[in-house]
């Protein structure tokens, strides 16, 4: 595995020095806020999570997604900036999945709309540095892992409810193998089978 070593080496070096923080935690998921999740990036203190309990193929695209979404905060790019200006929508997204929780539902289409075109946006970036480090990871399929889970924001969107333990959507086979195995398209919409898919088998 010398070039996901030498990958995640690059990383680590880079993401110190601009002054943040990696954490790989031996555990099979890492808290984010009130949800679990495979990997998270956090502004606040710039710091990037991503667990590690997995063959190391299932998390590097991980850890690289995460470190794409540092660089857009160093970047401060567009995708970036839309989520804090004029609200932080990941503050209302945590709300927005509790209980009994009322907000405009515009605000709530317009906030994961915003999610889900930064998540995209790190996707794509993120298959582009798996291609420049020729790394191990099968970019067709982690293209429709990716592909699932940026179609599932507008899930989230209309239900107001995230995946379950274990069953995110780019590692549920009977998701993502019906997904496109390429980032070109368009993520705006959800097809009637896509949002049945998600249903039955992440939420």
């Amino acid at each position: 595995m010398k070039k996901a070593q030498k990958l995640i080496d690059f990383i680590k070096a880079d993401v110190k020095a601009n002054g943040g923080k990696l954490v790989l935690h031996k555990t099979k998921s890492v808290k984010w806020g009130s949800e679990s999740s495979n990997g998270f990036f956090d502004e606040s203190d710039v710091s990037l999570h991503v667990a590690t309990n997995y063959d190391i193929k299932d998390w590097l695209g991980i850890l690289v997604h995460e470190y794409c979404h540092f660089q857009q905060y160093l970047e401060n790019c567009y995708q970036w900036r839309i989520c804090y200006d004029p609200i932080d929508v990941f503050e209302l997204f945590e709300d927005v999945l509790k209980p009994n929780v009322k907000y405009d539902p515009d605000l709530v289409h317009r906030s994961f709309n915003a999610i889900r075109n930064l998540e995209l946006d790190c996707e794509r970036r993120t298959v582009k540095m798996l291609k420049e480090f020729n790394s191990p990871i099968n970019v067709t399929k982690y293209c429709q892992g990716a592909s699932a889970y940026v179609f599932f924001y507008n899930y989230v969107s209309k239900h107001k409810k995230w995946y379950k333990k274990d069953t995110a959507p780019y590692r549920v086979k009977a998701v993502y193998s019906r997904m496109p195995d390429n980032l070109n398209g368009r993520y705006d919409k959800m097809p009637k089978w896509m949002e049945n898919l998600f249903a039955e088998h992440c939420v």
